[in-house]
């Protein structure tokens, strides 16, 4: 085989590639391989083909084959930390320090090329070396703020950080510049559902199996808010056991948790729940409200070059925020107004006080909720 047909044989197969066809592509690659076993082009279209076709270690191999033949390629040492990640991924495991190295690598080989520096803060985020990922996600941004692939990166960094708020910008950022981004679509549902607002998370899960009908992920995500609706909901079937107290909430606590390990024969019942509840017009509109308030955030270029994952991370999420405020506040309500209608004035100064400290900390857990929501 000559250069020529080397180059022709190889533009097929990246054509393949691109076109989704991974096992035509994987036969062409090996019938290239047959003649040029010790060219690097070629294993790392191996790679991205057996990437493709879902088999992780057959692609950490090819990689490997790949940077030991082109040490000095960025582009294979990116490959060889995808392939380590994706395997990680499918063991259900955190990537090995290898996968680090060889983004670093790549990162080093091609220090203005923001594509190495997404895969290092997506190998650093899911080994929880999360101020690593925040430093290189970072990074990404200032070389490419107007390409979607790193505010994705962005949304997963600051998830894996626990920062609700942060990864809704990023997520939204990188849909203002791509809007049929699945990836995007489902990191803002995850975002607002961890924010307690679940219910748009649910119309955001169900715009992303829109966006790709063939991924797992967002079909399970749509069964999941069915099954929390349908919890939410139990209770109203338990009422009969309102009667006696211990009972109700004993049944509650069992059913509740029976409905959020997802059993099997309910599984229909609550996807249909959630689309129906992700397509109500009710959610809709709120969904394009919330949305319509944030949107400014995303066309801020100083909201931009402020981000980051870890910097200003939430402790609690706004549903929990709200919960412990109007308990609080409750309790410290109800206690003074116990301290008012008791009769000894000597016996009221340490109930009074508790109270009140009771209410100060639910008052200022609602003061922050509504400042958070202030700002969206």
């Amino acid at each position: 085989m000559t250069a020529i047909d080397l180059g022709r044989h190889l533009e097929g197969a990246e054509a393949l590639l691109d076109a989704g066809r991974y096992e035509a592509a994987l036969a062409a690659v090996q019938e290239a391989l047959t003649m040029e076993p010790g060219s690097a082009d070629v294993h790392a279209l191996a790679c991205r083909a057996l990437l493709g076709l879902g088999r992780h270690r057959d692609a950490v191999h090819a990689a490997v084959q790949t940077v030991s033949l082109a040490p000095g390629w960025a582009y294979g040492h990116r490959l060889a930390a995808i392939a380590m990640v994706n395997e990680a991924d499918a063991l259900k495991r955190p990537p090995s320090d290898q996968a680090v190295r060889a983004a670093q690598e790549s990162v080093r080989l091609a220090p203005q090329d923001h594509f190495g520096y997404t895969v290092l803060a997506e190998a650093c985020a899911k080994t929880g070396r999360l101020n690593e990922a925040d430093i290189a996600i970072r990074r990404g941004i200032a070389i490419a703020p107007a390409s979607a692939s790193v505010w994705v990166s962005a949304s997963l960094v600051a998830l894996r950080a626990k920062n609700w708020l942060a990864a809704e910008k990023a997520a939204r950022h990188a849909l203002a510049l791509d809007p049929d981004n699945y990836a995007a679509t489902n990191n803002l549902g995850v975002a607002l559902d961890r924010q307690g607002y679940w219910t748009l998370g649910a119309v955001a899960y169900l715009d992303a199996a829109r966006t790709d009908p063939q991924s797992p992920t967002a079909r399970a995500n749509v069964e999941a808010i069915g099954f929390r609706y349908m919890a939410t909901l139990a209770p109203l079937a338990l009422l009969p056991l309102l009667i006696i107290a211990p009972v109700f909430m004993a049944a509650r606590i069992a059913l509740t948790a029976w409905l959020l390990k997802r059993p099997r024969r309910l599984q229909p019942l609550a996807r249909r729940v959630g689309i129906r509840l992700a397509t109500s017009k009710r959610q809709r509109r709120k969904f394009e409200r919330h949305s319509a308030r944030v949107q400014r955030l995303t066309k801020d270029p100083r909201a931009k070059a402020a981000w980051t994952a870890i910097g200003r991370r939430q402790w609690a999420s706004n549903g929990v925020l709200g919960v412990v405020g109007f308990a609080f506040a409750g309790f410290g309500l109800a206690t003074l107004a116990l301290v008012v209608t008791s009769g000894a004035p000597g016996e009221k100064l340490g109930p009074a006080i508790f109270g009140v400290v009771l209410l100060a900390v639910g008052g200022a857990a609602l003061w922050r909720l509504a400042i958070r929501r202030s700002r969206r």
